[in-house]
Parts: C-alpha cells; structure tokens; sequence
C-alpha cells in the first residue's frame, strides 16, 4: 500500500494540471453568423473583459429559459441574453475591433441564463433593463448594474397541480391569483432600489423582492392558501407579508375569512386573543389592525401574521401562533376546521 499511494497522488496531480477549462458569464454585445466568420460571439463579462468565442458543432448549449433554440444558437448567436461559458483557455485567434485585439476560444457548454426582454423608464428618465432568468427577473442599469431582483411565479397552475380539485375549481382558483397579480408596484421598487444606488453606487447591494402562494391546507369544504410576500427595506434587508385565503372546494369561490368561523368578528377576536394571553395596549392595537386576509390556516396551527408597521408598538412584522386547542376549536366551523 506505501507503494501505491505516491504513484495515485502524482496521477491526480497531473490529472488537475491538464484542466485548463475557465468559466465567464457576461451578456453577449455582437454576434456574428457562423458562415461568415471565425468568431461567433463577442462577450462582455461581468469585469467588463471583452473576448470572443467559436461556436462548432461540439458546443454545448443549455438554455435555461424558453424562447432560445439551441440549434438557431449555433447558426447566429442573439445578442443582448446573458450566458455562462465553460471554455479550454487554448487560444483559437484574436479578433480586431475598434483597433483592440480581442482573444477568442472555443466555447465547450454554454449556459444561456437570462434574456433581455423590456426596458422599464425611471421618474427621471433612466432606463432601466428588465431581463427574463429561470424564474426570476433581473433589472439591470444600461451599464449592466444589477439593482433588483424580482422572483414570482410566470402562472399560478403550481399551485393547485396536487390539489384533489375538480378541473373547473382549479381554472377558477389560478384565475383568481392571476386577477390578483402582485401585491407590490414593480416601478415603486425600482424607485427606491434606484435612489439607493445612486446614493451609495461603491456599496450598493441589489434590492430583492418576491412573491409566492402555496396551498397550505384543506378541510371537508375550504382550501387553504397562504401568500408569502417579500419587499426590501434597504439592500439585503427586508421584510415579509403573508396573506391568507380560502375557497370552496365544490364552486372555487373565495369566501371570506371571518365567515370560517360560527361566531362574530369580534368574539373570535376575544377567543384568539385570550388564547394568545395578549392584553393591554397591544391587545387595542390588534383589535384595530386586524384583517380577516391576516389569518393563516395550517393543518396543525392558526396563524395572525401581522406586517411590520401594522401595529404601532411593534418595530417588526408580528406574528400569533396558536395550537387548535378546544376553545379555538369550538369557535371555527366543523366544515372549516383543517384536516391534520
């Protein structure tokens, strides 16, 4: 064994030495046809490098998104999507252009990652990119400054695909959410994602925002669905809204929140909030916040998610978390009560 193990150690060590592959990913700024040229794109990197790369018929293309075909790739790579390409650093050529050599290698996989898809215009005229990735979108400066990242889903048929729903009661659930959209202005956050760049564009972090409804749990009558909402405060930090709501599992209908239980507003109020042992001032502040879309329904848990400025003694978002114990059991419908 005291034999073998140098031989194995100088093999792995020359193996590491022949892998000359790189990585780069930048957005492509000039194609060219691949009959009429020995390069077929020019990419910008994130560093701003440019180099050129040959596309051939061992190339590799993975698109990420829909929209791209890999083989139309080949023949005339598009211009203004966003890629990664693996490459061997063997240099093929270089390509002159504006009097700068640019090196150019063959490319082996090629990662196409986000395509530009819409411009959106700031209150002061700055433009801002919008580019389509997987399942998120990205807003870019027009020097490719990254300042928001937006994930929500493109259609809303997740949501119900393993629900035990009739066909129509799920195209009328999806269209519901779709009516709905998103519950924050995609400009308004651009603004303020905008406005914090501009003030600190050496120590700027992209603002993030999201949006995502999952079915969180059925009774004998009611599916449940909760809306977790994401909006940035400044740079990587945020804050979170979750919305609830409950449809008739036999029409689709949404139905309101307070009609789940058999007593009134304010007598579920008291229960929950005895159950919470919450009193005093913040127990006035809940009463006067509180929305029926607040109530979060899980099949071993009622939640109160309150959003951070809801209530005026709370620096935060606020939450109650109560166990479905008798008395909250006695106050929610038997055809409402989640099934565990």
């Amino acid at each position: 064994m005291k034999k073998i193990l140098p031989f194995l150690f100088i093999s792995l060590l020359l193996l590491a030495g022949c892998d000359n592959t790189k990585e780069v990913r930048g957005e492509i700024i000039q194609s060219f046809p691949a009959q009429e040229s020995d390069i077929s794109f020019i990419l910008q990197s994130a560093e701003q490098e440019m180099i050129g790369f040959l596309v051939n018929e061992q190339t590799i293309i993975h698109p990420l998104i829909a929209g791209v075909d890999d083989a139309d790739f080949k023949q005339n790579p598009p211009e203004d999507i966003f890629i990664s390409v693996s490459f061997n650093d063997d240099l093929q050529s270089k390509f002159t252009i504006n009097k700068e050599a640019i090196p150019v290698f063959a490319a082996d996989f090629i990662t196409i990652e986000q395509i530009l898809n819409d411009e959106i215009t700031l209150a002061d005229g700055s433009i801002i990119n919008v580019w389509q990735g997987l399942d998120e979108m990205r807003y870019k400066t027009e020097d490719g400054t990254e300042i928001l990242v937006e994930y929500r889903p493109e259609n809303y048929e997740y949501i119900v695909q393993n629900c035990t729903l009739k066909e129509e009661i799920k195209e009328s659930i999806i269209r519901y959410f779709e009516k709905q959209g998103t519950y924050y202005e995609i400009t308004d956050e651009l603004e303020k994602a905008y406005a914090a760049y501009q003030n600190s564009k050496s120590n700027f972090d992209p603002y993030t925002v999201s949006q995502r409804t999952d079915n969180t749990a059925e009774s004998e009558e009611i599916i449940y669905f909760t809306t977790n909402i994401y909006l940035p405060l400044s740079g990587s930090v945020g804050t979170e809204v979750h919305l609830g709501a409950a449809f008739n599992r036999a029409d689709g209908k949404l139905i309101d929140n307070w009609d789940l239980f058999r007593v009134s507003k304010d007598e579920a109020l008291e229960v929950i909030l005895a159950n919470a042992q919450i009193t005093g001032n913040l127990q006035t502040e809940i009463k006067s916040a509180f929305k029926g879309e607040y109530l979060l329904f899980y099949p071993d848990r009622l939640e109160i998610a309150f959003p951070q400025g809801a209530l005026p003694s709370q620096e935060h978002s606020f939450s109650i978390i109560l166990e479905y114990e008798q008395s909250l059991i006695d106050i929610i419908q038997k055809w409402a009560l989640p099934v565990r």
